[in-house]
C-alpha cells in the first residue's frame, strides 16, 4: 500500500482509485485493526449486560476463532478438513497481515522474494 500511495488519489485515477481503496486499503488495513478490536469490545459489552444479542454475538465469535484455531491444528499435521479452512484462513491472513505491519513498521520487510528449498529428485 506504502509503494501505490499515489492511487489514494480519487480526483485523479477515478475508478482506479475507488477500487484500490475498496479492495486493497480498506481489506488490508481496517479488516485487522478491527479484528484486533473486536473481541476486547464484545467482551466489555457483555460484561456490562448490554442484552442477550451480545451474549449471542460472543459465543459466535470465540466458536469462529476456535474453528480457525482448529483449521490452524489440522493444517500442521497435514490433515485438510475443508469446513476448517475458511475461518483458518481469514484469521490466519488478518494476522499475517498485523505482522507484515509489524516489521514494516520495524524496517525488517524485504521487498525481495526469497527461494524457496527444494528437495532433489532421486
Amino acid at each position: 500500500m506504502y509503494m501505490l500511495r499515489e492511487l489514494l488519489n480519487i480526483f485523479k485515477y477515478g475508478t482506479l482509485s475507488f477500487q484500490y481503496i475498496s479492495h486493497r486499503v480498506l481489506r488490508w488495513s481496517v479488516t485487522p485493526v478491527c479484528l484486533l478490536l473486536l473481541l476486547p469490545l464484545n467482551i466489555i459489552l457483555t460484561a456490562w449486560g448490554t442484552g442477550l444479542l451480545y451474549d449471542i454475538l460472543l459465543v459466535m465469535q470465540l466458536f469462529f476463532y476456535f474453528l480457525g484455531l482448529s483449521g490452524w491444528f489440522f493444517a500442521n499435521r497435514n490433515i485438510k478438513v475443508k469446513t476448517l479452512y475458511i475461518p483458518y484462513y481469514f484469521l490466519f491472513m488478518n494476522i499475517s497481515v498485523l505482522w507484515g505491519f509489524k516489521r514494516f513498521l520495524k524496517g525488517q520487510q524485504s521487498v525481495l522474494w526469497e527461494k524457496a528449498a527444494r528437495e532433489k529428485a532421486v
